[in-house]
C-alpha cells in the first residue's frame, strides 16, 4: 500500500538528480545556474553530452546551516533532465566526479530514502564480501538478485 501512495511522487522525480557540494554564486538566477551546470560540470568535468533543462537550489534547514556558509552553499541542487536517457547517462557518468567534493544521487522520496537506509548495512556487507552489489533507485541487488527486508514486502 505504501508503494501505491508513493508511486506518483516517484514518477514525478524520475527525471531528477540531486547534486551536492556545488557552490552557488551570489545573485545567480536559475537560467545562469543551468548554463553553468551544463558547461562547467556536465560537458566540462564529466565530459557528457547531455543537458540539464532546469535546476533548483535546495537550501539546508536553518538549524543545520552555519551562518558563514548558509548564503553560498545550498544543501543540494536539484537537476531536471528532459529524458530518462540523459538522467541515467549522467548518473552513470558520476565516476567523473571521483576525487571531488561533489556528489550525485537519485532524487528519492522519503519512503525510498527510509527503505535504502534499512538496506544499507546489507549493501556494505555484500561489498565487503566481494559480491556484486548495486542500487536501482531504492532497490538493492546483490549478484543480480533483489534483496528485500521482511518489513518492505
Amino acid at each position: 500500500m505504501e508503494t501505491l501512495v508513493d508511486a506518483p511522487k516517484q514518477e514525478e522525480r524520475k527525471l531528477n538528480l540531486r547534486l551536492t557540494g556545488f557552490e552557488a554564486k551570489e545573485g545567480e538566477i536559475e537560467n545562469e545556474l543551468v548554463q553553468r551546470l551544463n558547461t562547467e560540470l556536465l560537458q566540462g568535468q564529466m565530459r557528457l553530452h547531455v543537458k540539464v533543462v532546469a535546476a533548483k537550489r535546495q537550501w539546508p534547514a536553518t538549524s543545520r546551516a552555519s551562518t558563514s556558509t548558509a548564503s553560498t552553499c545550498p544543501d543540494a541542487v536539484l537537476l531536471k533532465f528532459a529524458t530518462s536517457e540523459d538522467c541515467q547517462a549522467t548518473l552513470r557518468g558520476r565516476k567523473g566526479l571521483a576525487g571531488t567534493r561533489l556528489g550525485l544521487d537519485e532524487d528519492l522520496t522519503p519512503t525510498q530514502q527510509a527503505r535504502k537506509s534499512e538496506l544499507w548495512p546489507l549493501f556494505k556487507a555484500a561489498k565487503a564480501a566481494g559480491k556484486c552489489a548495486f542500487w536501482h533507485t531504492a532497490k538493492l541487488f546483490v549478484d543480480n538478485t533483489q534483496i528485500c527486508l521482511p518489513s518492505s514486502i
